[in-house]
């Protein structure tokens, strides 16, 4: 739909689109008292409501209220499309309002289905169930892997293992307080706190530890492989120097990508327009407080022209590269080393070893799978400049999803360790009762 309404703002007699309805551009500017410049402007910023008065405008504070529906590179192809290649426009603007209102109604549909309870409300509740369970299933680990004897030798494992856990709970538990969620509007990235942060004052803080704790879900995946593969092949090396080594990589990707999350701490100027979006994507109350904290992927004044691009580009994708690059380089160099004569090993600590390395496979690629579907529509979200709105929540409770999958991997690790050793246990007890009898 913005597409279209992009693509006629030079054409005099345009007609949009709207209700089933024909109505052509400069009556119905002249109708509502705008310019055609001011009509199309409210329509690339909201165009299921564009049929405002002029006075509602005012209301919401005038043009300053629409300032952030800008072009994007999709929106100059459509136009060289539509003026060299009509036929093939048309069919491009097909798609691209089909794909805008599948997405839009993916929202409205959950709407629909839980008419009794308001949407704020069942987010809340949803979230903070998904949270808890994800902070109660890894300290189940957590307690799991120290109290239980695994192995005398494994402290590689339970290090690994304790770091993750470790992290999963705080992550939960702070997403039970602030309750965070996700939300794209006309290009403006938003995360708003639904939960009950109205009472402290670091509500900025909790956003960066929000961020910075999504981020450790694969920032942390390097340590294990590392601490592994020093163990087999670097096995001359203390055990502090191992863990300096393994982590102190880890905490540089950590402090680099970090600092990027405080683009999304709003200048007052941006604040009115953020808070508004908000209440009318989530349908809160004008006397609901709101807590929200946004960027955008344009240069926008009243936010000090702070975008989200640094974000994306230096912190995301960079730290994306170096934990992932790590965790497959030194893979590759563990199965290479469990599979030649230089690393002499038990047959039982050569069989721990591979079920470790399979559990760290499976825990490495955990984000990438269960993040893929929502970060996909990120990605189109971007190209398209389609709104999610409502939807963008299935990449909320994806990313925290992430830390129940990955306990559930380390607790099937955990538990085979456990039975082998338990196993191994009773063999050895049997064999010095049968001695003793032999005696």
């Amino acid at each position: 739909m913005k597409a279209l309404l992009y693509s006629v703002s030079h054409i005099a007699n345009t007609h949009i689109i709207h209700d089933r309805a024909t109505i052509k551009l400069e009556e119905t500017a002249e109708e509502y008292g705008m310019t055609t410049d001011e009509l199309l402007h409210t329509c690339t910023v909201d165009p299921n409501s564009f049929l405002q008065t002029r006075k509602e405008i005012n209301d919401m504070g005038g043009e300053k209220a629409f300032p952030y529906g800008r072009f994007n590179a999709t929106d100059d192809v459509m136009q060289v499309l539509e003026s060299e290649f009509p036929k093939t426009h048309a069919v491009i603007k097909k798609r691209m309002d089909m794909f805008d209102r599948n997405v839009a109604n993916i929202g409205k549909d959950a709407q629909d289905h839980l008419r009794t309870m308001r949407w704020v409300t069942f987010c809340r509740v949803f979230f903070i169930f998904e949270a808890a369970f994800a902070a109660v299933l890894n300290l189940y680990v957590l307690v799991t892997v120290w109290r239980r004897r695994i192995d005398s030798n494994a402290s590689t494992y339970r290090i690994g293992i304790t770091v993750v856990c470790l992290s999963a709970i705080v992550q939960s538990l702070l997403q039970c307080f602030t309750v965070t969620i996700h939300q794209i509007h006309d290009n403006v990235y938003t995360l708003v706190q639904l939960g009950a942060v109205g009472w402290i004052r670091a509500r900025e803080a909790c956003i960066l530890a929000t961020q910075t704790l999504t981020f450790l879900m694969w920032e942390w995946i390097p340590a294990a492989c590392i601490l592994q593969y020093l163990a087999l092949c670097r096995s001359h090396y203390s055990a502090a120097r191992r863990l300096f080594i393994a982590y102190t990589y880890c905490l540089v990707i950590i402090c680099v990508s970090s600092p990027f999350g405080a683009v999304f701490i709003n200048e007052k100027t941006w604040v009115p327009y953020v808070h508004g979006v908000v209440r009318e994507v989530q349908g809160m109350a004008e006397d609901e407080p709101v807590y929200a904290y946004a960027a955008t992927m344009n240069l926008v004044p009243e936010n000090n022209n702070r975008t989200i691009i640094p974000f994306v580009l230096v912190a995301t994708l960079p730290s994306y590269v170096w934990s992932y690059g790590a965790f497959i380089v030194t893979t590759v160099l563990i199965y290479r080393a469990l599979r030649t004569d230089g690393v002499q090993l038990t047959q039982r600590t050569l069989t721990m070893q591979r079920r470790f390395l399979r559990m760290q496979i499976l825990q490495g690629f955990v984000p990438l799978f269960v993040c893929g579907f929502p970060v996909t529509l990120f990605i189109g979200n971007i190209v398209a400049g389609t709104s999610m709105d409502r939807s963008t929540i299935m990449m909320t409770a994806s990313i925290f999803a992430v830390p129940i999958v990955q306990a559930l991997v380390s607790l099937t690790f955990v538990r085979r360790m456990k039975r082998k050793a338990e196993s191994e246990s009773s063999s050895s007890t049997a064999r010095r009762a049968s001695s003793r009898v032999a005696h």
